[in-house]
């Protein structure tokens, strides 16, 4: 490597350890190459990784075995990617606040000025997120208060821009995934039976699918059971934009601070979205890209029409087996405030209307779905019970909803 290159990459270092947040996404992939691919120009690599998967935080999430068919990823640099994935995932800050892995590890060079001042945390915006920072860890929606967050689910997220939807794609083709508890499964078959012809933007576009089909990385065999028994109907449409904006939580984002404080005007523009999301990230030049997106999610989803200038949204009735499966992915096992869980965020961003999710909870009740709900003392209280899989194995089996 020549000396020009030699002094990229310590510009790059320097750039770091001065200030993280000033490298973009393809800098900071570029700078954790340098490591993995000591003697090679890594920019172009980066450059394109970046393009196939669309974010940094898609590429850290794919397998290794979907990196290493990448041109110049190789084993050991495929491990490179997914320690700093799993460390930042597994030491990430317990408190409220999730810590980003990458700004985390500049405190190592950012002395303390006394020994109390070291032993503080420092909390931190995650990457490429200008608004308002992320609530419980592994919870993508904002917590309500009084509310436990679903057990068991320690994926991160951070609110990044997104530029396709496939929306449409994943709600046509998940009726049609095999049964399978096999991620590779999935994604084998996905490959083979995606609708474009380049087998990179299959392979691109798969890993799009497949994070927000399981925004936890793990495949989940209830939401193959629903998609088989609602296929083509509005409850997977619901089902499907819930488990999307778990994984892009500007989709949730745009939807509390645009779209619903915007509805007696009957619409929002398409410039309101770029506007609002030029304000949000600054630094960003892809705002056309992620509008156009959002739209194509909220028509996808049911929620909204659209046409050359403005998108509409309309409050919707609730649909029964929609309510019981995101209820039960939203709340574990246990018992829960009725109002909090009422106004829970992810009802909200449904466009769902607000006065039939009480009685909706009472008729889930009435069939077994909901043990119990009691208002004892201005005191209203509801028990959860059943787990997701129970859920989709009693909506499968032919509960009448």
């Amino acid at each position: 490597m020549n000396d020009s290159k030699i002094g990229h990459r310590q510009r790059l270092r320097d750039k770091f350890t001065e200030d993280p947040s000033a490298l973009n996404e393809t800098e900071l992939l570029e700078l954790m190459l340098t490591y993995a691919i000591p003697r090679r120009d890594v920019k172009p690599l980066a450059t394109e990784l970046i393009v196939n998967y669309g974010s940094l935080s898609s590429l850290l999430a794919a397998d290794t075995s979907d990196l290493c068919k990448n041109k110049g990823v190789n084993e050991y640099t495929a491990a490179c990617l997914k320690l700093v994935a799993w460390v930042g995932n597994i030491y990430s800050d317990g408190q409220k606040t999730v810590l980003s892995p990458i700004k985390d590890a500049a405190k190592e060079f950012q002395p303390a000025d006394n020994a109390e001042q070291a032993a503080k945390p420092v909390i931190t915006p995650t990457l490429e997120t200008s608004g308002p920072l992320v609530a419980e860890e592994g919870t993508l929606f904002e917590a309500e208060p009084g509310i436990k967050p679903p057990a068991g689910k320690s994926k991160q997220s951070t609110v990044n821009m997104f530029s396709k939807s496939l929306l449409r794609e994943t709600i046509d083709i998940l009726p049609h995934i095999p049964y399978t508890k096999s991620m590779e499964d999935v994604r084998a078959f996905l490959l083979s039976n995606l609708h474009y012809s380049s087998e990179q933007t299959r392979m691109r576009f798969m890993s799009y699918i497949i994070r927000r089909l399981f925004p936890y990385g793990q495949v989940d065999t209830p939401i193959f059971l629903f998609s088989q028994k609602y296929a083509g109907r509005q409850e997977l449409r619901d089902v499907c934009f819930y488990r999307f904006c778990k994984a892009e939580p500007l989709m949730q984002d745009i939807i509390q601070n645009l779209f619903i404080p915007e509805y007696r005007n009957g619409s929002v523009t398409r410039n309101a979205i770029r506007a609002f999301l030029q304000k949000r990230y600054p630094m960003k030049k892809s705002y056309g890209d992620c509008a156009q997106a959002i739209v194509e999610t909220l028509v996808a989803s049911g929620i909204a029409r659209a046409d050359r200038t403005k998108i509409t949204c309309v409050y919707r009735d609730i649909l029964l087996p929609s309510l019981a499966f995101i209820l039960h992915s939203e709340f574990p096992a246990g018992m829960y405030n009725l109002n909090e869980v009422e106004g829970c965020t992810a009802f909200k961003c449904l466009f769902w209307r607000q006065n039939q999710v009480k009685e909706s909870l009472y008729t889930l009740r009435n069939m077994n779905l909901i043990p119990k709900i009691s208002e004892i003392d201005n005191i209203s209280q509801i028990t959860i019970s059943l787990n997701l899989d129970q859920v989709a194995e009693r909506l499968e089996g032919g509960n009448p909803l």
